[in-house]
């Protein structure tokens, strides 16, 4: 991937990809010179009339000779007119709050932060002139007060109005690296280990933790940049300017310290010691005169560096701990743990009876001390395998999430009986003998599992053996890959009431032709279909599909076209049709003018990758046309409202 690659070798492999061609780059916020020295030596400069633009708040970032347009602030009016609109959206401004309202957004300086920030604290307050006037007032004071500084002003005063039980979820940011994408379930769970989430009865603690966050997106102080196949959030971001308060806050409050090493041994990269004592750290303090007294106090450890420049094993008061680098074998001094991702796994956890999320990157044992762990919710694993000493009948245990099981015998399967309460499950799996009479096969068969809601089944026997497969009832998640199942039975998946997402990978399903049924898919919103062999799909009735908003087609290389039928598909939004045939664009073009011609202007067609038409006869070897690598069924569409 991308991300894993050493910085001169992507800088090598742009540059490649870029000698020769004309071409414009667009990058954003570009802080200073030595960045942009750093970055431009990845763009060839073959003389053809290739531009470079880019965003800075700093004129000096701009290199030498190169054209420098200085934006202009907004005026009163623009204020006024994107205030309006991230507060009231389409309607209309009441006119009690006109002249206030204008007096606001003249206050805002003509800063477009400004102006989105005011607008997400007064969103989220009655509409009523008083409350707009202790509004203006304060930014009013804000500004006045403390000189030309008025975005940074304004941001604090958001801090300000933010809840109580929002503002360490708030400070938190701070701990993530700047402009990168944060995984919201990652910070999710962080803020169920810190504490922060309060329980409410009737909610589960995640989902308290989500509204949380939409709050803090209501309020414009976090942008969303990803979404998950169900819509919800799955990436997001904080501006560069709210992570300075962030940091500034925290460290004001004795929240959050962030230690930068990029002048040591450890490289360019940071951790985070949260709470400390109200002392004052420098980035480039040696890491002893970092332990003792102010290593003992720190409840939280996120080492992204190299090597850990601390022991662990000092900071006795630890919830959580996260640091991939580190090598240890013995965590039992460390009873308050919630949340841990570290590799290899430590031989022995029994001593943390908080613990409730375990990451490890390699391969883990279940052991039977680990299915004893009570409070264990989270257990994910690249693969994760039951030890030969587990009893499924003595173990029960509260388990919700469990990645990458392996499900290879008939025991796997009882063991998962130890796991009732599991909702989401990722397994890799093989045909197991059934018990009935004949020599027949089925796969595991988890319908025991009455509350797992998500499931993502992988196998690489498919092709070797043919073998039944039942799924839970409740699903509202499914994928699977690798089963080489006929399309006869795709009814088993069509007809699960609850089923809102599914994604089929490479081999999922084996045939020529997909016909859908009367009844099934009655709830599905979601299907993403990557590297399946068929050619032909029949939809009857657009009834088969009633509620389908997003449909997505990745490498299926021998399908002809998209039946016609799915324009009629009144909930449909988008369409992504990537490595397809020309005709399967084509045929996603004419449901597009359908949908157009029933009123529905919002459906989107995303084509990429087109591939020319052509007769594929039956002798071609299916490795060689589809690939033999494995298909990412995890993508989100980032494009998605």
């Amino acid at each position: 991937m991308i991300l894993d690659m050493e910085e001169e070798i992507l800088a090598e492999r742009v540059y490649k990809s870029l000698k020769g061609r004309r071409y414009l780059i667009a990058m954003d916020d570009i802080w200073s010179l030595d960045v942009w020295d750093d970055l431009h030596r990845c763009f060839p400069d073959d003389g053809n009339g290739s531009r470079i633009l880019f965003t800075s708040r700093n004129r000096d970032a701009a290199p030498p000779n190169s054209i420098i347009q200085e934006l202009p602030t907004l005026s009163n009016e623009q204020c006024w007119e994107l205030l309006q609109k991230k507060v009231f959206g389409n309607e209309m401004c009441p006119s009690q709050l006109l002249d206030i309202g204008n007096q606001v957004a003249a206050s805002c300086g003509g800063l477009p932060l400004a102006v989105v920030v005011v607008a997400g604290i007064l969103s989220t307050m009655d509409r009523e002139r008083i409350t707009w006037e202790n509004v203006g007032g304060s930014l009013s004071s804000y500004i006045f007060a403390e000189g030309n500084n008025s975005t940074t002003l304004i941001l604090e005063l958001s801090y300000k109005h933010l809840a109580d039980y929002l503002k360490p979820c708030f400070l938190y940011f701070g701990a993530f690296a700047n402009e990168k994408e944060i995984p919201v379930r990652k910070l999710e769970r962080l803020w169920i280990a810190e504490g922060f989430i309060c329980k409410e009865e009737g909610k589960s603690v995640e989902s308290v933790a989500e509204e949380y966050l939409m709050e803090l997106i209501g309020k414009s102080l976090v942008i969303v940049t990803g979404r998950r196949s169900d819509g919800g959030v799955k990436y997001c971001v904080i501006h560069d300017l709210l992570r300075d308060l962030c940091l500034r806050r925290a460290e004001e409050e004795n929240f959050l310290k962030l230690v930068d090493y990029s002048y040591s041994m450890y490289g360019k990269h940071h951790c985070l010691y949260a709470p400390l004592p109200s002392v004052s750290i420098n980035p480039n303090t040696a890491s002893h005169l970092l332990l003792g007294r102010y290593v003992r106090h720190v409840r939280s450890f996120i080492c992204y560096a190299r090597e850990s420049p601390l022991n662990v094993l000092d900071m006795e008061l630890l919830r959580v701990l996260e640091c991939w680098s580190m090598y240890c074998t013995d965590l039992q001094t460390l009873v308050h743990l919630r949340y841990l991702a570290i590799n290899p796994m430590p031989t022995s956890l029994a001593s943390l009876v908080n613990l409730e999320f375990l990451f490890v990157h390699d391969k883990v044992s279940i052991s039977s001390s680990l299915l004893k762990m009570t409070k264990l919710r989270y257990l994910r694993a690249n693969e994760a395998i039951f030890d030969e000493d587990c009893n499924s009948a003595q173990m029960i245990n509260n388990l919700e999430y469990l990645s990458t099981v392996c499900i290879f015998n008939v025991k796997d399967e009882e063991m998962l009986k130890c796991s009732p309460h599991l909702r989401k499950l990722k397994c890799k799996c093989k045909p197991l003998l059934s018990e009935a009479e004949g020599a027949s096969y089925r796969y595991p068969d988890l319908r025991f599992l009455t509350h797992l809601e998500s499931l993502k089944m992988t196998t690489f026997f498919g092709d070797a053996i043919s073998a039944d497969i039942n799924l839970p009832l409740n699903i509202k998640k499914l994928t699977l890959s690798g089963f080489s199942l006929s399309w006869e039975k795709m009814s088993i998946i069509g007809t699960l009431p609850n089923l809102e997402v599914l994604k089929l990978g490479y081999d999922a399903f084996w045939g020529k032709r997909w016909d859908t049924r009367d009844g099934e898919f009655q709830q599905l919103r979601f299907l993403k279909l990557v590297e399946l062999e068929f050619a032909q799909w029949n939809v009857s009735l657009s009834e088969h599909f009633p509620k389908l908003q997003q449909l997505l087609l990745h490498d299926c290389s021998n399908l002809q076209e998209i039946p016609s039928e799915m324009g009629e598909i009144e909930t449909l939004q988008l369409i992504e049709v990537d490595g397809c045939r020309r005709s399967v664009a084509e045929s996603a073009e004419q449901i597009q003018e359908e949908q157009r011609d029933m009123g529905n202007e919002e459906l989107r067609i995303i084509a990429r990758n087109v591939k020319d038409n052509k007769v594929l006869s039956d002798d071609i070897d299916l490795d060689d046309l589809l690939g033999s690598g494995p298909c990412n069924l995890d993508d989100d569409v980032r494009s998605c409202p």
